[in-house]
């Protein structure tokens, strides 16, 4: 796994029943200076904290920050710097304490407000900080100099070192692509490429599946490359300026790709097998499937690097990916061609008329998927 540490201590045993734990914690940078939270002692953490119900790892990113430091995470900035996974005996009960947290770098929007601390937080003089990354480095050696620190403040000192290499070497994937991509030909070549890069693995995929299991799970595939015109349009709505740098760091989905599957379970196989390819990272996940939008609309979103490779240098380019099956693109392609017509003021009962169709479009796709394992039960019993 690429920017990936293991932080082992050894002071378990592998009989011990496993406490998974899974966080989400921001880079950010504001004038040069790292926003951390700081207790009354001095130690140093980067906002974040762990993932609650359902909830999209994005979505628990914005959430931690704003309670921690009270700014609002940009979600069309954040991108995932580093995976850090920690192996260690819990202090609470004798149980090896497992847990993955994902370093995203993001930016965050103009409005303030109070963080919420938990009252454990309140008696630590927990407070929003900001300082230059050497700082709150010198601030975390000094802890784990110290006999008592706690895990979490090593894993926070080794996190800020990691950081501050990827400035200094230009690590950082912002950095990366902007050093790379210059000239808006270079912009169409390149996703142009990754489109077919991923196209091609897709199909590749979908033929291996039809000759070992003689099953095609994809139905079709769109692939589209964002006009300027959209682009500047997106990038204003972020409050950003039309240049190629900004296009690059803050659009997400200039490349788009969408596949069509007959059933939902093939939606999940699709993903998964991507997800497996090693020169493919995945930067955010968005399950519309499980968790529908409130306008009904249904699928699901991945969004990922793919190296592309060039005569001078390799190029990781982002391309969002839409899985979804016929059923929700028919209706999906309905919605979108009533939002244009209405430029966005739906009347409510078409609104209401569209959420019912989804609801529809839903349970059908649930009787087709029984439908078919029920038909692929027989086929399997006859022979």
């Amino acid at each position: 796994m690429d920017n990936y540490l293991l932080l082992d201590s050894g002071n378990y045993s592998e009989d011990m029943p496993v406490i998974e734990r899974r966080s989400m914690r921001g880079v950010i940078f504001l004038d040069g200076k790292l926003l951390v939270v700081e207790t009354g002692n001095g130690e140093i953490k980067l906002p974040g904290g762990g993932m609650e119900g359902n909830e999209t790892e994005i979505e628990t990113l914005v959430r931690e920050v704003l309670e921690e430091t009270g700014r609002r995470v940009r979600p069309e900035t954040v991108r995932l710097f580093y995976t850090i996974e920690e192996k260690r005996a819990s202090f609470k009960e004798r149980a090896l304490w497992h847990q993955i947290s994902k370093i995203f770098l993001c930016d965050v929007d103009d409005s303030i407000s109070e963080p919420k601390y938990t009252p454990g937080e309140i008696r630590k003089n927990m407070h929003v900080a900001l300082m230059p990354i050497e700082e709150a480095i010198e601030k975390s050696k000094k802890i784990i100099s110290g006999t008592d620190y706690m895990p979490w403040n090593n894993r926070e000192y080794r996190t800020l070192l990691l950081i501050k290499e990827g400035r200094d070497r230009g690590m950082a994937e912002s950095e990366e692509h902007n050093n790379e991509v210059q000239t808006w030909n270079e912009v169409t070549l390149v996703y142009n490429s990754a489109l077919k890069e991923i196209n091609t693995r897709l199909e590749i995929l979908n033929d291996e599946l039809q000759s070992v299991h003689q099953y095609n799970p994809i139905e079709h595939i769109k692939s589209r490359i964002k006009t300027p015109e959209s682009i500047v349009k997106k990038l204003k709505k972020y409050g950003k300026e039309s240049t190629i740098e900004n296009m690059v760091l803050y659009v997400n989905d200039i490349a788009g790709i969408r596949v069509i599957c007959s059933f939902t379970n093939d939606i999940y196989k699709i993903a998964e097998m991507l997800s497996n390819q090693s020169d493919i990272k995945v930067i955010e996940v968005r399950d519309y499937i499980k968790n529908p939008k409130a306008s009904g609309y249904k699928s699901y979103h991945m969004l990922v690097t793919i190296p592309i490779f060039l005569s001078d240098k390799i190029v990781h380019t982002k391309v969002e990916i839409q899985i979804r099956t016929v059923a929700m693109d028919f209706w999906a392609s309905l919605e979108h061609k009533i939002n244009y017509k209405f430029e966005g003021n739906v009347p409510e009962d078409i609104r209401e008329e569209l959420v019912a169709c989804a609801q529809m479009v839903s349970r059908l796709d649930d009787r087709m998927l029984l439908l078919n394992q029920e038909v692929q039960s027989l086929g399997y019993s006859e022979g």
